[in-house]
């Protein structure tokens, strides 16, 4: 078998190119990178476009990009993506919070539901580690989801499946994101109240 080098291009799904490096962080016990949830992601929104639930599928890249924006430019920054008409919203979260380098040591899910006008968090962590980080991007992402933002944001911890290990929090988000478009959810706080996705 050849060997091939770490940023030998693997496959190309709309415009996320996963490297063999990337392939490598699939393995047991090996965090996943924000290259493989956009990958990921992008395969999810091309297939919720069937849904009867308008989804918008914020990316990693993008979450990260929240945090060293000044919030009046948000909106137009991030205007081709039409936020503010879709039903509900997926944010991947990362506790990252250096722009330059490569980094952070946890994922988690963010979700906007535009009919209960508030903000989910779905984390792996017991403890919900990331929910701070999340409070502070459902902060800045606001502007890009409502005409006129709110004085006070609501944000809700929502039971899900826990981790039973320090590196499957990013297996998680991808899971919790695919039942939420499976099942074609319109998020509510009556069908989160009782969400607790199992990964098999």
């Amino acid at each position: 078998w050849a060997i091939m080098a770490e940023d030998t291009p693997v496959v190309t799904y709309n415009n996320t190119t996963l490297y063999e490096y990337d392939l490598g962080l699939l393995r047991p016990g090996v965090w996943l990178n924000d290259n493989i949830i956009n990958f990921y992601w992008e395969w999810l929104e091309e297939a919720s476009e069937q849904n009867s639930v308008s989804m918008g599928w914020f990316g990693p890249s993008q979450a990260m990009m929240l945090s060293f924006m000044d919030p009046s430019d948000l909106k137009e920054t991030f205007s081709s993506l039409s936020l503010e008409e879709k039903d509900i919203v997926l944010i991947p979260i990362n506790n990252h919070d250096d722009p330059d380098k490569a980094g952070g040591s946890h994922w988690s899910l963010l979700v906007w539901s535009k009919a209960a006008k508030k903000f989910y968090h779905l984390d792996s962590l017991p403890n919900g580690g990331n929910f701070r980080v999340a409070k502070e991007k459902a902060q800045q992402i606001i502007h890009c989801l409502v005409d006129e933002t709110p004085r006070s944001i609501s944000i809700s911890a929502v039971d899900s499946a826990c981790q039973d290990n320090s590196s499957d929090c990013g297996i998680f988000v991808l899971a919790n994101a695919q039942y939420i478009y499976s099942h074609n959810i319109k998020v509510t706080s009556f069908l989160f109240s009782s969400f607790v996705p199992l990964i098999s």
